[in-house]
């Protein structure tokens, strides 16, 4: 439902 980049702006767990 929500986009991989939306969520790493607000848990950036796999980028780190």
């Amino acid at each position: 439902i929500f986009p991989l980049d939306l969520a790493a702006v607000e848990v950036p767990s796999i980028e780190g």
